[in-house]
């Protein structure tokens, strides 16, 4: 599931960038941040050779890194675990493509 598919394409025609915008804010921000894991760099170490080694950590989402973590208040994780529970990955993922489509419509017809 690619969610990121702004392509390659230059967006920087001032009437694309607020829908880019929005989109990063809302559904693509909850989608990424909710339900896409992501492995995060723990160390590096140098290797005799000169080459540097990279250890990452196991896939967690930014949610679930958030709801590990004891600094966070107790309210805060019960909102965000409230909003996640009404949340559906399939609904987000079919908005955001919705979207990306008609960013793309519009970036083509100002070429």
């Amino acid at each position: 599931m690619c969610v990121t598919g702004l392509g390659y394409q230059r967006h920087d025609n001032p009437e694309v960038v607020p829908l880019i915008n929005e989109l990063a804010r809302g559904e693509l921000g909850q989608f990424v941040n909710l339900f896409s894991p992501s492995m995060k760099l723990e160390s590096k170490e140098q290797n005799p050779d000169g080459r540097e080694r990279r250890k990452y950590g196991e896939p967690a989402t930014p949610f679930a890194r958030v709801m590990a973590h004891a600094l966070i208040r107790p309210e805060d994780k019960a909102r965000l675990r409230v909003l996640k529970g009404k949340l559906n990955p399939f609904a987000l993922e079919a908005s955001i493509q919705k979207q990306l489509k008609a960013i793309d419509r519009v970036r083509r017809a100002l070429e």
